[in-house]
C-alpha cells in the first residue's frame, strides 16, 4: 500500500481511499464515531448480516435492516482533499457520474428505520477492518441523526464540474456504452463441468480439512489447483521452481483466483478459450481473475454488438440486468459472483469499470446451483478461510457469465 502522503495526494489512489485505510496507524486519532452526510434515502435490506462491531466477515444469518450511502465528513478522509461536497443524484448535471461516485462511499446499516434522508448529517460507528486495518470504512453502523437538512438541495457548481473531470487521470475510467441491455439478445451458455470441478476441488480440499496450516497441506492445494491449471492454459508443465515458490508462499500470494480459473480448464468446453485468453496475459496464468477481462469485453460488445453476433464471449452483468432478462441471463452452471474481498458487497459500477486487475479488492465464486449439497448455498470459492467453502451470493450486485450474442435489436 502507498504511504499516507501518496494516498492523499495521488489521484490514482483516491477511490481506494473512500473506504480503505492505507496504514496500520490511525489518521483519525483512534476515534470510532464519524459524522456522515446522507447520500441516499434509507431502504430495507435483507442479506448476510455484516458484523460491524467485530470486523468479522458477513455471516450467513439474515436479518431485516435498513441501509443507505453516506460520505464521511472527517477532514482526514482523502476524498475531502479531492472532491467537494457531493450533490443529490436527482439534481446532478450528470446523474450517471454522481451515481458512480455515490456507490464508492460508505454503506451505513441501521437496525431499525433511521430518521434521516438525503442531505442530513448522521453519526455512524466504524468497526475494525480486516487484515489488521483499524477501520472498516466500507460498512458502518448508524447511531443517530444529528442535523436535519431543512433548507432544500441546490445545484452547486461542483455538480456540473464532476462530469467534466478528467477521470482518466484517476485510473478510474467510466465506461460509455452506446447500447443497453434491451438492445441485445443473449443466450446464457451453461458450463456444468466448471461447476463439477468446483465441487470436486471443495471435496478434495475444504471437505477434507486441507488448509494452509502446514507444508503438506500447501503442497496438496498447489498440486490440486495450481499445477493442472498452469498446464491446461499453457500447454506445458508448471516449472518446478514456480511450483515450489507457490508452496512456500501460498498464504502470502493467495490462491482464490487460481481456484476460480482451475474450474474452467477442460479443453473443448464453451468457456475454455475465453478463460485461456485471460490466463495467457499473465506469466503465472492462473493468478488473476477474469472479471476485468470480461469488463473490457463488455465495453467492446456494448459499443459494437453487431461485430459479436454469433460469438460466445465472457461478460459481466449486474443483478438488475439479470433480473430484467431471466430467460436470457438467468444464472446457469459455471457463472460466477463478483464480490469484494471478505465477501463484502462490491458496487456494480466499480465492477463495470474495473478494467485492470487490482490486488486485494475482488473475489469470485463459482455458481454450482442445485448441484450444491449444502442447502441455500449456491456458490463455491477458494482461499476462503485458507481453504474452500460455500457462499450464498444470489443477492450480490455483479456476475460473470459466458454468453452468446444472438442478435441486436436497436
Amino acid at each position: 500500500m502507498a504511504d499516507l502522503k501518496k494516498y492523499i495526494t495521488e489521484p490514482g489512489l483516491v477511490f481506494e481511499g473512500f473506504f480503505r485505510q492505507v496504514s496500520s496507524y490511525s489518521v483519525f486519532q483512534n476515534k470510532s464515531e464519524f459524522k456522515v452526510k446522507v447520500l441516499t434515502n434509507p431502504i430495507p435490506y435483507t442479506g448476510p448480516d455484516p458484523d460491524i462491531e467485530t470486523g468479522d466477515s458477513p455471516s450467513d444469518q439474515k436479518s431485516q435492516k435498513y441501509w443507505f450511502k453516506g460520505r464521511i465528513l472527517d477532514p482526514n478522509m482523502a476524498h475531502e482533499k479531492f472532491l467537494p461536497d457531493p450533490c443529490d443524484n436527482t439534481i446532478a448535471a450528470d446523474p450517471e457520474y454522481a451515481q458512480a461516485l455515490t456507490s464508492l462511499h460508505a454503506t451505513i446499516f441501521a437496525e431499525t428505520e433511521p430518521d434521516c434522508s438525503i442531505g442530513d448529517i448522521v453519526l455512524a460507528f466504524a468497526g475494525p477492518g480486516d487484515n489488521n486495518k483499524i477501520y472498516n470504512l466500507q460498512h458502518m453502523k448508524w447511531i443517530k441523526t444529528e442535523t436535519k437538512n431543512l433548507g432544500g438541495l441546490v445545484i452547486g457548481q461542483e455538480c456540473f464540474e464532476l462530469s467534466k473531470y478528467d477521470w482518466a487521470s484517476t485510473g478510474f475510467n467510466f465506461s460509455e456504452e452506446e447500447y443497453n441491455i434491451d438492445d441485445i439478445t443473449f443466450e446464457s451458455i451453461t458450463q456444468p463441468l466448471a461447476a463439477d470441478r468446483a465441487l470436486l476441488y471443495h471435496q478434495q480440499i475444504g471437505k477434507s480439512g486441507v488448509n494452509e496450516s502446514n507444508k503438506k497441506n500447501k503442497t496438496k492445494i498447489v498440486d490440486t489447483i495450481h499445477v493442472p491449471t498452469y498446464a491446461a492454459y499453457r500447454g506445458a508443465p508448471m516449472p518446478d521452481s514456480m511450483r515450489q515458490e507457490y508452496i512456500d508462499n501460498l498464504k502470502e500470494r493467495a490462491w482464490s483466483a487460481w481456484f476460480l480459473n482451475s474450474c474452467y480448464i477442460d479443453r473443448g468446453t464453451p468457456g475454455f478459450l475465453e478463460f485461456q485468453k485471460n490466463a495467457l496475459k499473465f506469466e503465472d496464468s492462473g493468478c488473476c481473475y477474469p472479471s476485468p477481462y470480461a469488463a473490457n469485453n463488455r465495453r467492446e460488445v456494448f459499443n459494437n454488438p453487431e461485430k459479436y453476433i454469433g460469438k460466445t464471449v465472457l461478460l459481466i452483468f449486474s443483478n438488475t440486468e439479470i433480473e430484467s432478462k431471466p430467460v436470457e441471463l438467468g444464472l446457469v452452471y459455471g457463472d460466477a459472483s463478483i464480490v469484494g474481498q471478505e465477501n463484502v458487497y462490491k458496487p456494480w459500477e466499480e465492477t463495470r469499470n474495473e478494467f485492470e486487475n487490482k490486488s486485494g479488492v475482488t473475489h469470485l465464486n463459482v455458481y454450482v446451483g442445485d448441484k450444491s449439497i449444502e442447502s441455500g448455498k449456491n456458490f463455491i470459492g477458494g482461499n476462503l478461510g485458507n481453504s474452500t467453502d460455500y457462499r450464498n451470493d444470489l443477492d450480490k450486485f455483479g456476475f460473470l457469465k459466458l454468453v452468446k450474442i444472438v442478435s441486436v435489436d436497436k
